[in-house]
């Protein structure tokens, strides 16, 4: 009828005897399985078809009972030969998964599924358990564990990021960098041995945090320290700040402001006190080294260089005229922000042009 739940359905047949599974979000899945099948040969193939069905954390129940690993399924056998059986997840599985004396791929698979079914309002137990497998000896299992904390932030758990970040108190980016780089086990992490976990690292801070954000501007610069290889753009798209943000750092006098966009749109307007450094064709970032601009940013190593377009956008102007001021020997990299929202947002927002 029109009110009828659906599901879905999804059959394998590899044997004899028919298994129907069920679980709490409706879905289900039919098994047929070779004679003398037990429990944990159903939880191997569940546990193929549904992924996030680990068999470590995988418990079946034929009606209300738990089913042991050993018990054979032809005991549950009803009628025709077939039985229906519950799959859920259990907590507790995964917790003991997730423990020190469990190999490597099995405490992966744990947190894995811990971060997918641990529920929001545990008080920080899920995260207090995944930021201790950070410091694993394992690379998989740090591996493991920094895509839990990202899959833990998305579903809402408190506290996330507060486990592995210390708070940056300062509202200057050149001072946070320099010298409020307190950062704990990500920190550690963009220095794994393993570039794998090097890079899932880098991964958390760009999926956690917004552009423009403190913790990220520290966390990206702790990363432009690796050699060349290591710093590739998208570390330094990381580098962004906020138009109250930029202005306060000029009216204090820690800033310079740059225009990217050519020198007919600057003088139409532009953001008060803003020096031109148009990059709006190639033959405009040839020559941008030799532009007073620039010499004005490799002069003053105090100052940040904050450059804007038009919007702002992830491939503007201003993401060259920024990429080539931060390749350049004299200019730190941490040095150049971006400007969220280019000119028009600082429009909106009735700051002064």
């Amino acid at each position: 009828g029109a009110g009828a739940r659906r599901t879905s359905r999804t059959a394998v047949h590899v044997g004899a005897m028919r298994v129907l599974v069920r679980n709490l979000a409706g879905e289900e899945l039919e098994l047929k399985m070779p004679d003398g099948s037990t429990a944990l040969d159903a939880k191997q193939r569940i546990a193929k078809q549904w992924p996030s069905y680990p068999v470590e954390c995988l418990q079946l129940l034929g009606g209300t009972a738990p089913l042991a690993d050993a018990q054979p399924l032809d005991s549950l056998g009803a009628g025709g030969g077939g039985a229906v059986l519950t799959a859920v997840v259990s907590l507790e599985r995964l917790k003991r998964g997730v423990t020190a004396d469990s190999p490597e791929a099995a405490r992966s698979a744990a947190l894995e599924a811990f971060a997918e079914f641990a529920p929001p309002a545990d008080d920080g137990a899920a995260v207090a358990l995944a930021a201790a497998c950070l410091e694993a000896r394992e690379s998989g299992v740090r591996r493991a564990a920094t895509k839990a904390m990202v899959r833990l932030s998305q579903r809402g758990h408190a506290g996330t990021f507060e486990a592995v970040v210390a708070s940056l108190a300062c509202r200057d980016p050149v001072v946070r960098v320099a010298g409020a780089l307190t950062l704990q086990l990500l920190a550690r992490l963009l220095n794994d041995t393993d570039a794998e976990v090097r890079r899932i690292a880098l991964h958390v801070l760009t999926r956690a945090f917004d552009r423009g954000d403190k913790r990220v501007v520290a966390m990206a610069v702790a990363h432009l320290q690796e050699p060349a290889h290591m710093r590739t753009c998208g570390l330094c798209e990381l580098l962004w700040t906020t138009p109250q943000e930029a202005l306060e750092l000029f009216e204090t006098g820690h800033a310079l402001i740059l225009d990217s966009r050519d020198e007919e749109a600057f003088e139409a307007g532009r953001i008060l006190y803003a020096l031109s450094l148009p990059g709006h064709t190639l033959e405009q970032l040839r020559r941008l080294q030799g532009a007073p601009a620039f010499q004005a940013v490799q002069d003053d190593a105090s100052k940040t260089a904050i450059v804007y377009s038009d919007t702002g956008s992830d491939r503007s102007r201003c993401h060259w005229v920024a990429q080539t001021l931060r390749e350049s020997p004299r200019v730190q990299p941490f040095r150049v922000l971006r400007l969220v929202g280019g000119l028009d947002l600082w429009r909106q927002q009735g700051l002064p042009v």
